[in-house]
C-alpha cells in the first residue's frame, strides 16, 4: 500500500503502473467524510496535465482492495463509498 500526499509525480507514476490496483480518495485529516473507493482506471481519479491530485485529498493505493478497505476504517473511522462511475 502506499500513501500519495503532496506528491503528483510519485502518485502518476503508480497508477500508470497499476491498472488493475484501487485508489482510494479522501481529505487529508481524519475527520474527513469523503472517502471514496475507485479503480485505478476510473477517468474521475486519473492524473492529468497541470492538476494536482494529492494536495487538497491524498491517495491511498494498492492493488488488494480489502487493504484500503482496512485502512479506511482504522484511519477514517467511516465506511467508505464506491465509486458510482467505476464500480
Amino acid at each position: 500500500m502506499k500513501i500519495f500526499q503532496d506528491d503528483e509525480d510519485g502518485y502518476r507514476d503508480w497508477i500508470w503502473s497499476h491498472q488493475d490496483g484501487y485508489v482510494l480518495n479522501t481529505g487529508t485529516t481524519r475527520g474527513s467524510t469523503d472517502v471514496k473507493l475507485h479503480r485505478a482506471r476510473c477517468y474521475t481519479i486519473v492524473p492529468r496535465p497541470n492538476l494536482r491530485w494529492t494536495c487538497d485529498y491524498i491517495k491511498v493505493c494498492s492493488t488488494d482492495v480489502d487493504e484500503i478497505k482496512g485502512w479506511a476504517r482504522t484511519e477514517r473511522d467511516e465506511k467508505l463509498k464506491e465509486c458510482e462511475k467505476c464500480w
